[in-house]
């Protein structure tokens, strides 16, 4: 399977991220579109159990779908320039 067709037909949605509730956090394994259109997978998390959220917060560890250049940014920031591509489940 190709890149192109691991993500064609794909619905992209917009995901609301509460720090606090892990269940609206993105799933490892999901792949998003940057609104620049490059496709990264959500490898997990960092700092998820700290109590300085003000100097340590959580971060979201992804990778580029088409290099494998692995990346990490402030789970707070994430909504702002990335939209869902595909599910864990293909969907």
């Amino acid at each position: 399977m190709t890149a192109s067709e691991n993500v064609s037909g794909a619905m992209e949605s917009d995901m609301k991220i509460d720090l606090v509730n892990p269940t609206t956090r993105p799933k490892p394994d999901t792949i998003w579109r940057h609104h620049n259109g490059n496709l990264y997978i959500v490898q997990g998390y960092a700092n998820t159990e700290n109590d300085r959220q003000d100097q340590y917060p959580t971060t979201i560890i992804y990778k580029n779908f088409y290099t494998g250049m692995v990346y990490c940014r402030k789970l707070i920031d994430w909504s702002r320039s990335m939209t869902l591509a595909r599910d864990v489940d293909g969907k």
